[in-house]
Formats: structure tokens, C-alpha cells, sequence
């Protein structure tokens, strides 16, 4: 009897063995528990109503190109010079005797505008009958055989010389205006020597004003269509607005290798006298027609390492670059030879934004959406609501091992 009322010394040491082991099982379950709660969202962000993520287009004004004719327009700046230019000077360290016009003066061709000092040419002079007294009695000398025919000849050698030298005394001397014209600069005055140099290169400058000429350098692709006597229109800064009509009157044959441009010659008549030597003008030359695509220049773009410039197209409410081949520029027109069509729709406001896939909004001048416009919706993504997740929850199988 006193041995089943009794436990055992085996039992009890038993038991106590088992104590630890719960312990530590209980131990992991808690931890299990506290870490699955901490993996669940709280339940106000369950609670939280769905949010719309909406993606941006990017505004951007487009437009087409433009299947044309182009005038083919060469405009190059130049300067307004005087048709005919001309340096009134003496002999180098002659003392000027007179100046007989002032700078603004009108002059005739053939008109004195200033003499030198004469001592030379009255030197001259006698020089000159001396020789002709000598040649008329050679002449008689020779008619009665007194002397030889070559001492005449030598007598006629040396007044010939004379002659000559005292014609060019005197065009030095009495000068003369070999141009009609306007004096344009006076650089000495009466009794001064005349030494000409850089600041002072002659006694007077005359120049003709009219017609006067635009002279300009012009690229040597157009060398086979500019021709002599075809019209050109020049604009001037002093008229703004208005235009004035010349004509090619003279083309240089030879291609300076360095600009690789050839020099032209425009005549502008200048009857009324508006026009001076000095002004800024602005020459253009016809030359002919051109047929093709053309593109808004400002569209075209450029990107490192490529020789070729492309332009953004709109595709399927998206931006995308299309690289191009272009011809020849007209005022704000480039012509394009390849790498668009009609159809394209080329941007032209709002490249700044955009990169090879940017999904795009066109907009008209005033920034607004145009309805023709071929971007698509924006998408919408909704997160699930409570209601959802409950109802995913009850639809869900059960999983093995647990009671419906």
C-alpha cells in the first residue's frame, strides 16, 4: 500500500529533467508570434483609400514638313565703295604751289585741282628750244651735205628725250583730275613739300559717287550660276526697310584657296545721291529655284559623336530622334534630303524635356492639350482596398492541415 501512494525516486528525477525542455519550447513560440506581428502592416494602412499614381507627359509643340519650292537666295554682307577712286599727287619732294579745291568739292574730268611748284618745267623749257634749235640746224646742214645723216639723227634723239621729259614735268606740275567726282580728302596745303606716306599718301583723294558698287565675297558652290548683268537686291543699315536694286557688273575668275569664295562686283546706281561710300549694306543674288522637304531649322539638334543632326518626332504619343541628311539653309528653312517624310510630326517647342522614349502631350501655341493628340491615357495603378484584401482572404483554399 505504501508503495502506490508513494512516488518513485525515478519518477521525480524524471520530471524534473522535462521542466527545461518546455521552457524552451514555449520560449520559441513567443518569439515566433512576436515576429509575425511585427510583419503586418497596422491597420490604418489598411484602412488607407486607394491612391492614383498618375506618369506625366511631357508638353511639346509639333509640326510638319513641308514639301516646297524655295527660292535659292545668296545674301552675303559687304560694304558700299565709290566706282572709281583716284590719288591726286606730284612729284616726291616738290613744294605745293596750289590747292585749288576743298574736301566735299564736285570736280570734272580734266579739271586742275592743284599745281607744284614750276622751276623744273621752266628748266625744262629751255632745255626743249635749246634742243629744237639744235635739231632745225642739223636739218639744214643736212639738206647741203655739210654733215652726216646720223648727226641729225642724234639731234632728233635728244629733243624727242626732252620733249617727253618736260610732258611728264607738266603733268606733274598742273594737276588734274582724271575722274569725275567728289573730293573725298585733302592731306596737304599750299606750300608744304609733298613726301607721301601712310597718314598722307596724296595731295587729294577723288572719288566717283555714282554709280557707286558693293563689292562681296561669294561661296564657290554658286560660281556656275552668278552672271554678269543678273539684278541684286542690296539693303542698306542707313534705310532700313528699304531696298535698292543693283547689278552684278563685274565677277573675279579665280577662287581664293583660302575662304574658297570668289569676289563680285554689284553696280548700284546713286543718281540722287542718298548713297555713300562706307555704308554697311547687305547684297542678295537669285540664283535659281529648289524643290524638296523642309524642316523648321530650329528643330534641328545635334548630339556628340554623331556628323548627321536629328530632330525629335512624335510617335505613337511618344518622342523619338530621327536622324537626318540636309541640303542647303533658306533664311529659317532647312532643306532636308533624307530621314523624314511628310507624315512626321517634328517637335519644335520643348526638346529640353525630352529623351529617346519620353511619353509626350502636344500642346498648341497657348499650351494647351490639342485633341488631336496621339498621346495615349496615362496610367493608373490602384492599390487593393480593405474590402479586396478580405475578399482574397475568404477566396483562398485552405491550407493542409487546418479546420473549415
Amino acid at each position: 500500500m505504501s508503495d502506490l501512494m508513494m512516488p518513485s525516486q525515478s519518477s521525480k528525477t524524471s520530471s524534473r529533467r522535462r521542466w527545461p525542455a518546455s521552457l524552451a519550447m514555449l520560449g520559441m513560440v513567443g518569439w515566433i508570434a512576436l515576429s509575425t506581428s511585427a510583419c503586418k502592416p497596422p491597420a490604418d494602412e489598411a484602412e488607407a483609400p486607394a491612391e492614383k499614381v498618375e506618369e506625366r507627359a511631357a508638353p511639346v509643340r509639333v509640326t510638319h514638313a513641308t514639301e516646297t519650292t524655295m527660292p535659292r537666295r545668296a545674301t552675303y554682307s559687304g560694304t558700299l565703295e565709290a566706282w572709281e577712286v583716284a590719288q591726286i599727287t606730284g612729284n616726291q619732294g616738290t613744294r605745293i604751289e596750289q590747292v585749288r579745291v576743298q574736301e566735299g568739292d564736285r570736280v570734272r574730268r580734266g579739271q586742275v585741282v592743284a599745281r607744284m611748284d614750276d622751276v623744273s618745267l621752266r628748266q625744262a623749257a629751255v632745255e626743249l628750244r635749246t634742243a629744237k634749235t639744235e635739231l632745225d640746224r642739223a636739218k639744214r646742214l643736212v639738206d647741203i651735205g655739210a654733215v652726216a645723216r646720223q648727226q641729225l639723227e642724234q639731234a632728233q634723239a635728244a629733243y624727242d628725250t626732252i620733249n617727253t621729259n618736260m610732258e611728264l614735268l607738266r603733268s606733274n606740275t598742273v594737276l588734274t583730275s582724271p575722274i569725275s567726282g567728289v573730293v573725298t580728302h585733302r592731306y596737304f596745303v599750299a606750300g608744304e613739300q609733298f613726301v607721301a606716306g601712310a597718314q598722307a599718301p596724296a595731295i587729294l583723294t577723288i572719288q566717283q559717287m555714282d554709280p557707286l558698287k558693293v563689292v562681296i565675297d561669294v561661296a564657290e558652290r554658286y560660281y556656275p550660276q552668278v552672271q554678269t548683268g543678273m539684278k541684286a537686291t542690296v539693303q542698306l543699315d542707313t534705310y532700313p526697310g528699304e531696298d535698292f536694286v543693283g547689278e552684278v557688273s563685274r565677277i573675279n575668275p579665280t577662287i581664293q584657296p583660302d575662304s574658297r569664295t570668289f569676289r563680285v562686283e554689284i553696280k548700284l546706281d546713286n543718281e540722287e545721291g542718298r548713297l555713300s561710300p562706307g555704308m554697311s549694306a547687305r547684297a542678295s543674288l537669285e540664283l535659281g529655284e529648289v524643290e524638296g522637304l523642309f524642316v523648321v531649322r530650329s528643330a534641328l539638334q545635334t548630339q556628340p559623336g554623331r556628323d548627321d543632326p536629328f530632330v525629335w518626332v512624335v510617335q505613337e504619343g511618344k518622342a523619338h530622334r530621327a536622324f537626318v541628311k540636309v541640303g542647303e539653309r533658306f533664311e529659317d528653312q532647312q532643306l532636308v534630303t533624307s530621314g523624314l517624310s511628310l507624315s512626321d510630326r517634328v517637335v519644335i517647342e520643348g526638346m529640353s524635356r525630352l529623351n529617346e522614349g519620353t511619353q509626350v502631350s502636344v500642346v498648341d501655341d497657348k499650351g494647351q492639350p490639342q485633341g488631336d493628340s496621339e498621346a495615349p491615357e496615362a496610367e493608373v495603378v490602384e492599390e487593393p482596398t480593405e474590402a479586396d484584401v478580405r475578399a482574397e482572404e475568404g477566396a483562398a483554399p485552405a491550407q493542409p492541415g487546418q479546420k473549415g
